[in-house]
């Protein structure tokens, strides 16, 4: 009788554990029981004053005023900034460039997570697009290295705070693995086959939603440390003179920008026909022949009916001829 009371309250607690974890306000669902259960022995704060206490934390710097400055430890450790930066750049040099770039990468402990480009074609200026992730304490030392080192037509440096779902994730992961170490403990105390299923079915689901939020918390954390560079790289003959100043200089400017892009114009064009010429002389010579053997057939065939013409003529006049009467 014992026995039975016994595997009857184990199977009303688990019950329990289960409905608590159905009724919580996120997915995870495990957090008031984790705190609540007497099994678990542990006394955590709540996922409201965690997350206060953090919002209190980041608003003793605001992010406004962070966004021209560098990152230092102490902003890492209580918040975390995802920092994105887009250029388009241009150059006259592109493998110095190319060279410069890598090197830098490397040198500051960055990679390249992206790569793609045209330099293999000829007849054309050459082009790179590259997805880079730099060190967030290093990617001002990075972006300086490339404005100073090409031309740079646009940039745009943009900060995603993540802070408070960054804790979010990590308050419930600590919930679920309080409530691991719950069911680990009712799963050695349990009798019966229909309590160690129950509990075991309960314990992977925790286990698996552990999983993910520790994989969530990794990209995070490698989008947090690593900032994301995206840079598109043209390589051109001249560099776009950027004027910013009177209407008169920026006019100036602009005929000068459209004045050499004719000139280039022209000697892509140069360039473009002195490859083709062969093809061109083919065209030429495969319309000539057609053109002249039309010509050709033309003649003949004016020629023929010039004399058929010519019959029909010399037989009227003799049929009028005959047809006069004779005097």
């Amino acid at each position: 009788m014992r026995k039975n009371l016994k595997s009857l309250g184990l199977f009303v607690l688990v019950g329990i554990l289960m409905l608590q974890g159905c009724g919580s306000k996120s997915e995870t669902a495990s957090y008031d029981m984790a705190m609540s259960s007497p099994e678990s022995g542990m006394i955590e704060e709540t996922t409201e004053e965690s997350d206060q206490l953090y919002v209190t934390k980041a608003e003793e710097k605001p992010l406004e005023n962070r966004e021209n400055t560098e990152f230092t430890e102490s902003d890492l450790n209580y918040r975390k900034l995802i920092k994105t930066v887009d250029m388009t750049v241009e150059t006259e040099e592109f493998d110095a460039l190319m060279a410069n770039i890598k090197a830098k990468v490397t040198e500051l402990g960055g990679y390249f997570e992206n790569i793609s480009n045209n330099s293999n074609r000829q007849g054309i200026n050459r082009y790179s697009s590259m997805t880079l992730r730099i060190p967030v304490l290093k990617l001002d030392q990075f972006v300086t290295n490339i404005q100073e080192n090409s031309n740079v037509l646009y940039s745009n440096e943009y900060v995603q705070d993540v802070t408070l779902s960054y804790v979010d994730l990590e308050s419930h992961k600590k919930a679920l693995l309080a409530e691991q170490d719950t069911l680990l403990r009712l799963l050695e105390k349990a009798e019966t086959i229909e309590d160690i299923i129950q509990i075991e079915s309960r314990l992977s689901d925790v286990r698996y939603q552990i999983e993910s939020m520790e994989s969530q918390l990794r990209t995070y954390d490698n989008l947090i440390s690593y900032s994301t560079v995206y840079i598109s790289l043209s390589e051109v003959e001249r560099e776009t003179v950027l004027s910013k100043d009177d209407p008169l200089t920026e006019m100036k400017t602009g005929f000068t920008n459209s004045f050499y892009k004719i000139i280039d114009g022209f000697k892509n064009f140069g360039i473009d026909f002195v490859i083709n010429l062969p093809y061109i002389i083919l065209y030429v010579v495969i319309l000539g022949g057609g053109f002249f053997v039309g010509f050709l057939l033309y003649r003949k065939t004016k020629k023929k009916n010039n004399k058929v013409i010519d019959s029909i003529q010399k037989e009227s006049k003799k049929e009028r001829s005959e047809d006069e009467p004779k005097l």
